[in-house]
């Protein structure tokens, strides 16, 4: 049965995500699903870039309004400051960080507006609760972390309750996930929230952990952690406690941790799975079945999708095959599914066995390394780097 429509006040909902050219196209799957699960809505997609090109900017802009969406390109004319701020936040780009100065950039009339992660996050049923859920005077509306000690949300006082492990988690994951929130707009502009304020709290993240080679904080998510410590409002908290309760940003890593369905209906999906993107194989029925996945093996989880998020793998490459850049996707997830057959996952029950005929955990993981090593050289794991 489909959704009643909105109220007038409730219909316009905007939402945005950053990436560079090699992203782009992940993003034409996802504007499928906004399309498809928020129908009843006036939707404007906002792309925030510095180095799309203009090919890219045309097939997206095109297909979007093709669907019904508006589309608006939003050109980060000086990327320096946010590349300063990537120097020190891990692994990601620039671009992971242009949602932090969004209320200078967009329209003055947008009060608010759904940040997503490119690519990897789709849209799967009406978000308007989320969407348009009291702020209660914060800046930042989100999902509460899976990962906080106490499993509570953080308050003001998280860095004086928690001291040194709160600054820990600062750096290694933050007190939330930023695949998906929303931006009080209005209160980032009258906070008058710049980059001299994020460029400081990036210095102060880097006085606590100075070690110029390794990360200060965990990529915007980290940042945005530290910075609105104290000013996120947390959906469904704390109504819920249970800090797996992420409808509208639910992380297939649930599914590492629970051998069952969520007890709620996913309407933000996250496709979280390991190392590996959706884009990058397209799993055939049955691809893990009797797989073994032993619970024991260090780092397993970050190395293998599981079966249950196989269903969720194969919806975006559903969106996608609506999409003009399936041909050139399927291709490529072909190509690296070959290789995973050949050598990832005998590679894993490889390991699997030496769990069983080694004295300890620590000797099979000596000889999975030496494995990971050789396929890295061969450039078969993408972006992993000998261990």
């Amino acid at each position: 049965m489909p959704n009643p429509p909105p109220p007038p006040e409730k219909r316009k909902i905007r939402i945005m995500t950053s990436c560079d050219d090699g992203y782009a196209k992940y993003v034409a799957p996802q504007l499928v699903s906004i399309a498809k699960n928020l129908a009843g809505y006036d939707v404007e997609f906002y792309l925030f870039h510095s180095r799309v090109s203009a090919g890219n900017i045309a097939l997206l802009r095109d297909f979007a309004r093709g669907l019904g969406l508006g589309f608006i390109e939003i050109a980060v004319t000086d990327a320096a400051p946010y590349e300063e701020l990537a120097k020190h936040g891990g692994r990601w780009p620039g671009e992971a960080y242009y949602s932090l100065l969004a209320h200078e950039l967009l329209p003055a009339e947008a009060d608010r507006i759904l940040y997503i992660d490119a690519g990897d996050m789709i849209i799967e049923g009406d978000i308007a609760e989320y969407y348009f859920a009291d702020f209660e005077g914060r800046s930042l509306l989100g999902m509460c972390g899976s990962f906080l000690p106490d499993r509570s949300a953080p308050g003001a006082d998280f860095m004086e309750k928690l001291g040194e492990k709160a600054w820990e988690i600062i750096r290694d994951q933050g007190y939330f996930n930023s695949g998906s929130y929303v931006l009080n707009l209005d209160r980032l502009r009258a906070e008058n929230v710049n980059m001299e304020r994020y460029l400081r709290a990036r210095e102060q993240c880097r006085e606590r952990f100075p070690d110029e080679s390794k990360k200060a904080y965990y990529g915007d998510q980290g940042l945005l952690s530290y910075v609105f410590l104290g000013d996120i409002k947390f959906f469904g908290y704390p109504e819920s406690a249970d800090n797996w309760n992420m409808p509208y940003n639910f992380m297939l890593s649930y599914y590492l941790e629970h051998d069952y369905e969520p007890p709620y209906e996913p309407k933000i999906v996250h496709l979280l799975s390991g190392i590996f993107k959706p884009w990058d194989v397209r799993p055939p029925e049955g691809w893990l079945e009797g797989f073994p996945f032993p619970a024991d093996v260090k780092r397993s989880k970050r190395f293998l999708v599981r079966p249950r998020h196989l269903p969720w793998i194969e919806k975006w490459w559903r969106y996608c095959e609506e999409t003009p850049v399936y041909d050139e996707l399927i291709a490529k997830a072909r190509i690296y599914g070959e290789a995973l057959d050949k050598f990832v996952l005998p590679a894993y029950r490889e390991l699997h066995a030496m769990i069983k005929l080694f004295d300890s955990q620590e000797a099979a993981l000596e000889r999975a390394k030496e494995l990971i090593n050789a396929m890295a050289a061969a450039g078969v794991l993408k972006g992993f780097k000998k261990i």
